[in-house]
């Protein structure tokens, strides 16, 4: 028993008064056995709690052993602590040899306000100052939740395996919790503690800037393009609906997802544009309006029925992105077309198997055979995806130039 709550008598127009006793505090701990009927065999309330307690010893003992992981000679161990922000859970989640905590408080608002007062003070002749008042904070510790993730006992060679295996754990559960809170959390900070000397290191999760880091004219920065971007999304909701896509898709931490939501707004944009194509293959053209015809080796592949080069024929999503770019006559087409279908299969290999680097799974040998070049070039950038970055910067450049043609 948790909890015993005495309440007053219920009367109109009158809430009742509560007195509350909890297990542990105001009463000796008490366990008790439902059974479906007086004939089963019973437990005395005292062999029910060593039942009980008997349980929770031996699962606490599979908690503290912690995780040993693979692959690793498990030359140190460390304690892990994971801070998490955004997403507010009523209980404890122990799970084998992990859990999540809900903290008693939430994030404050000293920086934000202490920023706004700055500002006040160097760069206005306002008068006056805003406080940080109690109302302020309890409110906005309410609506700026904080949990812990807690592994106890992760054994491993290095702190760089600790905070990977648990950020990526951690990563998990928060996607989970996204479908049983409805809420998105973040992990902010990796408190890592060696078991052995007990020394201790925080690693702050804070995002780093995204953008461009170059500012002025010369970064873009051109208050006659933004007049016209800001024209053409507050006028037109379907350019402001592919502006919002393409911010989410900034904020997306996931390489592999960021495929999947950029290519859904150039699919999406030239899927509006109605281009003559269908689910049957279509002739494509060059930018010019001739005939795209294949090439091996820079030479015209023949049709060996009619004894005339042929013409590459695509239908669907890949035919209408690439009338996309023919619209804007974007590159080479031969080159645009080889890099759109290298976009396609990678989303694909993402939306079917989760990840590009499962592409072999794709029945399209034609794909898997482009992919596997794709792939090994990603693999070999250590760090920079070029295919990724090529679609990124493509994607926004359409944008713009969409933006600024509808402002006109």
């Amino acid at each position: 028993m948790k909890l015993v709550r005495l309440h007053s008598p219920k009367k109109d127009n009158h809430k009742p008064e509560f007195l509350d006793f909890h297990g542990e505090i105001n009463f000796p701990r008490t366990v008790f056995e439902v059974k479906s009927s007086l004939d089963e065999l019973h437990h005395s309330s005292s062999n029910l709690l060593d039942i009980v307690q008997s349980w929770e010893k031996s699962h606490e003992s599979i908690f503290s052993d912690g995780i040993q992981l693979e692959n690793t000679k498990c030359t140190n161990s460390y304690a892990v602590f994971v801070m998490i922000k955004g997403l507010k859970i009523g209980i404890n989640y122990r799970l084998e040899n992990y859990e999540f905590i809900p903290l008693p408080f939430g994030m404050q608002a000293y920086d934000a306000l202490t920023a706004t007062n700055r500002f006040i003070n160097e760069f206005t002749r306002i008068n006056f100052l805003f406080e940080y008042s109690e109302q302020v904070d309890l409110q906005t510790q309410q609506n700026n939740p904080i949990s812990v993730a807690h592994f106890p006992k992760i054994d491993c060679d290095t702190i760089e395996e600790a905070q990977s295996f648990t950020e990526k754990r951690v990563n998990s559960f928060l996607k989970s919790m996204s479908l049983i809170r409805g809420a998105v959390g973040e992990a902010f900070d990796f408190i890592i503690v060696n078991l052995t000397n007990g020394e201790g290191l925080r690693l702050s999760h804070s995002n780093s800037y995204i953008g461009n880091l170059l500012t002025g004219g010369l970064s873009g920065e051109q208050p006659e393009s933004l007049s016209k971007y800001i024209n053409s999304i507050e006028n037109n909701n379907f350019y402001e609906f592919l502006v919002a896509l393409h911010r989410e898709a900034l904020r997306e931490q996931s390489e592999d997802y960021k495929f999947l939501r950029y290519w859904s707004i150039l699919e999406i944009l030239a899927e509006s544009k109605n281009y003559r194509t269908g689910k049957t293959e279509t002739e494509l053209e060059d930018f010019d309006g001739n005939p795209l015809y294949e090439t091996v080796d820079g030479n015209f592949v023949i049709n060996e029925r009619t004894g005339e080069p042929k013409v590459i024929k695509e239908k669907n999503a890949i035919a209408i992105v690439y009338n996309l770019f023919k619209e804007h006559k974007w590159g080479q087409p031969h080159d645009k077309l080889n890099q759109i279908k290298t976009w396609i299969y990678l989303r694909d290999s993402v939306a079917h198997f989760g990840s590009i680097q499962n592409y072999s799974h794709l029945r399209n040998d034609k794909a898997k055979f482009l992919l596997e070049e794709a792939i090994t070039k990603i693999n070999a950038s250590k760090g920079h995806n070029p295919i990724l970055f090529e679609l990124k910067e493509d994607v926004k450049l359409i944008l713009m130039i969409e933006l600024n043609k509808k402002a006109l």
